[in-house]
């Protein structure tokens, strides 16, 4: 999490980001654990964004599942999306 940006008392502002449809590709609901791909530029759009601001992921998925946010963390890190909470 946040692993490229400054740390968060650096930056005053927070900007919460939609998962479906903005960060990844999305044309229908297929389950809690179907994340599919980054839509091309999500990389760079949170890399900039993590620069100046607190990235906060948002998501009507459950996150407060633990097996549901454990496995979007896990899509994130795995494609080096940087954000700062969920």
């Amino acid at each position: 999490m946040g692993k490229d940006s400054k740390n968060s008392k650096d930056r005053a502002h927070t900007v919460a980001v939609d998962l479906d449809g903005v960060i990844l590709g999305y044309d229908k609901y297929e389950g809690d654990f179907v994340f599919g791909y980054p839509l091309p530029g999500a990389r760079e759009f949170l890399k900039a964004l993590v620069k100046d601001y607190h990235v906060v992921i948002h998501t009507c998925r459950p996150v407060n599942n633990i097996n549901v946010r454990v496995s979007l963390e896990q899509w994130l890190d795995k494609h080096k999306l940087p954000y700062d909470r969920m």
